[in-house]
């Protein structure tokens, strides 16, 4: 599973660097240089195995928000720092839980000028997965991940974008992790253990994208 891990990243990374820094001779004022956008979105699936069984848990489809900030490096690519968060439950073996999914990734985007109204772009990212439990003295659990996705950049005015966008999340779960743990009078009690799977989500994102 790590070796699997390293070669995924491995290839996302090479997605992300793919492109130059910045071409030579390129005139870097003819484009503004940083770009912040919030989301808000929809997102899908989210299922983990459980330790010592053939069951599962899902999570429930909810609303997400986040935001990005990103440098562009040339009229194609930007690199930049994307958060997204879902607060949604899962049915478990203490029943109904709430459950926080955060992602903290390194973007790379490249787009390309289809026409003057529409840029297509793809995005690849690498991060980490937040897993949270709303229950006191619950553990949180903090897991490798990647992301691929795409979308369509709509020129709405100078320096303003809005960007449609979908995202699929791969989460690697290691074995025996202990995700939503905590203690009480009863002693530990824990709410799911992984089994060394992954964890698969998908976004639906529309942003407000201001250049600066």
């Amino acid at each position: 599973m790590r070796t699997v891990m390293f070669l995924t990243g491995l290839s996302v990374l090479g997605l992300i660097g793919a492109r130059p820094a910045c071409a030579a001779g390129a005139d870097e004022s003819a484009f503004p240089r940083f770009e912040l956008t919030p989301f808000l979105g929809y997102r899908l699936a989210g299922t983990l195995g459980v330790l010592d069984s053939t069951a599962t848990v899902h999570a429930d489809d909810h609303t997400a928000y986040g935001a990005a900030l990103s440098v562009r490096i040339d009229e194609d690519a930007q690199y930049g720092l994307f958060y997204s968060r879902q607060p949604t439950t899962v049915r478990s073996n203490l029943g109904r839980v709430g459950l926080n999914v955060e992602y903290i990734h390194l973007d790379g985007e490249f787009a390309h000028e289809y026409s003057p109204w529409v840029h297509p772009y793809v995005i690849g990212a690498l991060g980490l997965t937040r897993l949270s439990v709303d229950a006191p003295g619950s553990n949180d659990g903090g897991f490798f991940s990647l992301a691929l996705g795409g979308g369509l950049r709509i020129p709405v005015r100078a320096h303003i974008d809005l960007r449609v966008e979908t995202r699929a999340y791969l989460t690697f779960i290691e074995h025996n992790s202990s995700i939503f743990c905590a203690s009480g009078v009863s002693g530990g009690t824990c709410a799911l253990r992984g089994h060394g799977t992954t964890f698969v989500q998908y976004d639906f994102l529309v942003g407000a994208a201001y250049t600066f």
